[in-house]
């Protein structure tokens, strides 16, 4: 995969994606085994291993998603304060 291939991203995939692994945060704290530390780590670690395996730089990829995030926020604001509100129910709780 090359980077530019990540520029080619529908937001409403994003945002899928997005929502399905906040889903797997809340189900992984309601069995109890997901303090803070252990979830940032853990999708750290994916995310890495993700990039390791699409030989992608993870710095790079994240400067990317910043840029998609920045423009949803332009466009379709909503649904980032949806995820945002979401995740702050879901893991502040």
């Amino acid at each position: 995969m090359r980077l530019q291939d990540i520029y080619d991203v529908r937001w409403s995939r994003v945002r899928e994606q997005a929502f399905a692994y906040i889903n797997l945060f809340g189900k992984a704290k309601d069995q109890g085994f997901a303090q803070e530390r252990d979830l940032v780590t853990g999708v750290a670690v994916n995310f890495l291993l993700v990039c390791e395996r699409f030989k992608l730089d993870p710095r790079r990829v994240l400067e990317t998603a910043d840029r998609i995030t920045r423009r949803a926020r332009d466009v379709s604001p909503q649904y980032v304060r949806g995820i945002e509100e979401y995740l702050a129910q879901e893991l502040d709780g």
